[in-house]
């Protein structure tokens, strides 16, 4: 079972792997330029920005990139199907095994294979196309004019929290994607399956390519997060009180140690550090995050600092 790839166990897997992966790429790189296209409109038609992306039409929107990305990624369900393969051999099986006249073995198994390679590289050529060239295209253009809108403005330094965010988040699309599209286009046009060195560089190669591409999901979070300043001195502030809480924040060390605000209700930690992070508006029953006079008795050993 290990030795298997589970795409050649599984009909269904084999059909459906890379429809999916198709479909949720083409979501994210899709969804990804509507959000620059929002971000243009808010800096470029800051009056209209609210009329035009209303939560109705922003629903709608995704509901229609959602449907379309499923539609035009079905192509791949039809070029590829799982395949009974047989192959003589001399050692003797235990299973899935043909005998012949001369007590030689044939070991049959399944393998998902292509069924029409034409389709596969007009439709592959027409997915890379779609779902990594076009938007790289249009994100990298509506970032651009974002940035020299603000930088003429004056309004923001070439330092700003936004600047860098939409900067870094072009240059990782580039980056990561741009290997990915490369490969298609290098390995698939010029077919060589009857070379076995081709073939293994291929292999090589697309893993290291499809790698990348995925470090750009996952890279997102972290991009759009610690480019803020706020997010960066709340992450620090957060790291000192864990290694330092008699030297800072005492006020957090005696919650931290009581786990109680001041109307006796438990506080998890979990829950505080989160409301730390997010920066919302302070508890209403007292105050989590008032003063230390008013979190500390006036009899506590820390009462006078």
């Amino acid at each position: 079972l290990l030795r298997q790839e589970l795409t050649d166990l599984s009909p269904f897997w084999c059909r459906t792997h890379g429809f999916f992966d198709l479909t949720f790429t083409s979501c994210s790189s899709w969804l990804m330029v509507f959000i620059a296209f929002e971000r243009f409109c808010a800096v470029w038609l800051p009056h209209n920005n609210k009329k035009i992306f209303t939560h109705r039409k922003t629903f709608i929107l995704v509901l229609i990139i959602v449907f379309l990305s499923t539609i035009l990624s079905t192509w791949f369900i039809f070029v590829v199907k799982t395949i009974r393969i047989q192959n003589l051999s001399l050692k003797n099986h235990t299973d899935n095994i043909l005998l012949t006249s001369d007590n030689r073995t044939i070991i049959q198994y399944w393998k998902c294979n292509l069924i029409d390679d034409s389709l596969y590289d007009s439709m592959g050529m027409f997915s890379v196309i779609i779902n990594y060239i076009l938007p790289f295209i249009f994100v990298l253009l509506l970032n651009s004019t974002v940035i020299y809108r603000l930088c003429q403005r004056g309004i923001v330094e070439l330092t700003s929290s936004i600047t860098v965010m939409l900067t870094l988040v072009c240059l990782v699309h580039l980056f990561c994607t741009l290997p990915f599209q490369c490969w298609w286009i290098y390995y698939e046009i010029p077919d060589q399956t009857g070379d076995c060195l081709w073939l293994k560089k291929k292999l090589i190669w697309r893993t290291i390519t499809f790698t990348i591409r995925n470090i750009n999901y996952m890279a997102n979070f972290f991009l759009y997060s610690c480019s803020s300043k706020l997010f960066r001195n709340e992450l620090k502030g957060l790291i000192f009180l864990s290694l330092l809480p008699h030297q800072k924040h005492q006020n957090y060390h005696y919650r931290r140690q009581s786990l109680y605000d001041n109307m006796q209700h438990r506080v998890s930690l979990t829950h505080l550090v989160m409301r730390r992070l997010s920066r919302t508006s302070d508890y209403t029953n007292g105050g989590m995050f008032h003063s230390v006079a008013n979190v500390i008795p006036a009899n506590s050993p820390n009462g006078n600092v």
